[in-house]
């Protein structure tokens, strides 16, 4: 890793108990084809081999062991205070970035004009089992109102912020333990409502790791009331009115029912019935958002598959 005058990128990486996955993350890190950036890990006191893991690179990263009392954000954070880089390069540990995402990034950014860098991402269900592609964000103008309808169409491990944006815009994560599981949605709709500007590169250049002991699968049984509770907070602060909220709820009603596997099909389809006849134009309107991004998912699939080694 070479040290410049100026550091370009921070790679922030949290972790707690993750080491079985961490060195594979690590190792995409230091296998950059661009060089300038630092890596920043936070440990949340981990009990595994996490230190182990994290000793045979301490010349290579910037590490700092804490007690973040269960929030992730507070890991970021102290990671967000510490970084040198222009970009802020958010990876979880479980996550790893293809070798080109940062000189992919950094040719993008050099090109265009905006403070949020996010590419799609394969997503696995186990080391080295590649899915399918998540894409993220659209060109809706209003990216904040957008986020608040239809939900956080963002991954952090995809994701590279402008750190001048967020220290002009005070903007850090959210350390509530009310919405400790979706504080990273929090951090972008702060972004989106500062009239960040948002770059989406359709190109997959990392995968993101879906397992049972990623903070997401533990998290997904509260996952609804914490969102109606940051929600809440958006409408009590008036950045929103009733009629976006109840517009958000009722987009979180039908994508939920769309994807709960644990509904079997005939109830599932009861249920998205009794919601189009309340609301008939509405639902056609969600749900075609729905499937429009659902085929330019199989598309990108199509594209980017020859691409995986």
């Amino acid at each position: 890793m070479v040290i410049m005058n100026k550091i370009f990128f921070s790679i922030i990486i949290p972790t707690y108990n993750q080491g079985k996955f961490l060195e594979k993350c690590i190792k995409s890190c230091l296998d950059q084809t661009y060089k300038n950036y630092e890596i920043i890990v936070i440990d949340n006191n981990s009990t595994d081999i996490t230190f182990d893991v994290l000793k045979k690179y301490e010349n290579k990263i910037i590490y700092k062991r804490i007690d973040n009392d269960g929030v992730i954000s507070k890991s970021r954070n102290v990671a967000l205070n510490i970084s040198r880089g222009n970009w802020i390069a958010l990876l979880d540990s479980d996550d790893y970035f293809f070798k080109n995402k940062l000189e992919e990034a950094k040719n993008t950014i050099q090109r265009n004009n905006f403070d949020v860098f996010s590419n799609s991402e394969w997503i696995s269900d186990k080391l080295g089992n590649s899915n399918k592609i998540w894409f993220y964000g659209n060109k809706e103008k209003n990216f904040y109102l957008d986020l608040i309808k239809f939900g956080n169409s963002i991954s952090t491990s995809s994701s590279i912020i402008k750190k001048d944006f967020l220290n002009q815009n005070l903007i850090n994560f959210n350390e509530d333990k009310e919405i400790r599981n979706i504080a990273d949605y929090d951090f972008f709709l702060s972004i989106a409502k500062k009239k960040g500007k948002f770059f989406f590169y359709n190109k997959p250049l990392g995968f993101h790791l879906m397992h049972q002991e990623s903070t997401s699968f533990k998290s997904k049984n509260t996952y609804l009331i914490t969102l109606k509770k940051l929600l809440n907070n958006h409408l009590k602060s008036r950045d929103i009115n009733e009629k976006e909220f109840n517009f958000s709820l009722f987009n979180l009603l039908i994508i939920d029912m769309i994807g709960d596997k644990d509904i079997k099909l005939f109830k599932k389809l009861i249920e998205l019935c009794k919601i189009f006849l309340t609301s008939p134009v509405r639902t056609t309107f969600i749900i075609f958002r729905i499937l429009n991004k659902y085929i330019k998912s199989i598309i990108l699939n199509l594209i980017y598959k020859k691409y995986l080694s």
